[in-house]
């Protein structure tokens, strides 16, 4: 039987209802903060990159036709594929990829002048080929993910 004692009741076991139910709702919040902190975030299979696409200083006439820099972000070279389209029709002109010493493809190539076997931050890949001035499409691809499609006007 609660007794009155001051402002609370106490029962005949001498803890109040109201301090019962205080323990067991803090009792539930750490056994879901301790089930919550055991959880990880969902592993994407992938990093995600930053690229810039843009046209070369240098005129086409000179064989300099687009650079692709490596804002953050890594490729294995073994698993990078460039794609060249023509932006007006979408016809396909190339496909390079990596054959040890450069990204070469029928058209375009660039030389691979890095030791770590990997396109990664900072890296610069300078894309020669015999192109003509005009838009195109290029995609630089992940395996068989695409990584970043964008149009560049080659002059």
């Amino acid at each position: 039987m609660a007794k009155r004692l001051g402002k609370f009741y106490r029962d005949d076991e001498g803890i109040s209802e109201v301090v019962g139910e205080f323990i067991i709702l803090i009792l539930s919040i750490v056994l879901a903060s301790s089930l919550v902190a055991t959880f990880k975030p969902p592993d994407v299979g992938y990093n995600y990159h930053k690229i810039v696409i843009r046209d070369s200083k240098q005129p086409a006439s000179t064989g300099q036709v687009f650079d692709i820099v490596m804002l953050s972000g890594s490729i294995k070279y073994s698993d990078l594929r460039v794609v060249l389209r023509n932006a007006t029709d979408g016809s396909l002109i190339d496909s390079a990829v990596y054959d040890g010493y450069a990204v070469r493809g029928n058209v375009i190539m660039a030389n691979v002048s890095d030791i770590d076997s990997s396109f990664s931050t900072g890296d610069v890949l300078k894309f020669s080929g015999k192109l003509d001035e005009g838009e195109y499409e290029v995609f630089v691809v992940d395996e068989n993910k695409v990584v970043v499609d964008m149009f560049i006007k080659i002059n």
